[in-house]
This record gives C-alpha cells, structure tokens and sequence, in this order.
C-alpha cells in the first residue's frame, strides 16, 4: 500500500489529514494506530491535521484521546 511505501521510504514527518474524514471504523483506527506504533518505533512520527469528528470520537471512546499529541492539529 501506500503507507508501507512512505514508511518503508523513511519519511519522517508523515501528516494525516482528516478534515474530509466522514467515518472511521474499528479496522481504520487499527491502521492509524499501527501506523504511529511503526514509526514511532523508529524514531519518526505520524501528524494529524484537520479536524473530524468520526476519530475524535473513536478516539475517545477507546480511552485514545491523549494518543496523538492531545488531539487533532487544527
């Protein structure tokens, strides 16, 4: 996929816009936090911009909200 690429490439500053974000499901926050475990793993990370309500609340109701920096960039 695309985000092995970006990973397997070494970026370090990925962003992750989610102002369009309509709906997360459970899969897709699984992604996204996978995605933060792998590049925090090697030293990078995984900003948020943009503002959605679908991950704030998932976020938060999987005890996550503190996760990613405290919440969304906006």
């Amino acid at each position: 996929s695309d985000l092995k690429q970006l990973v397997s490439q070494n970026k370090k500053n990925l962003r992750l816009d989610v102002s369009k974000l309509e709906n997360i499901t459970t899969p897709g926050l699984q992604l996204i936090l996978s995605l933060v475990k792998t590049l925090s793993a090697t030293g990078n990370f995984l900003s948020i911009s943009g503002e959605s309500i679908s991950l704030s609340g998932a976020l938060k109701d999987a005890g996550l909200e503190n996760l990613l920096g405290g919440g969304n960039d906006k």
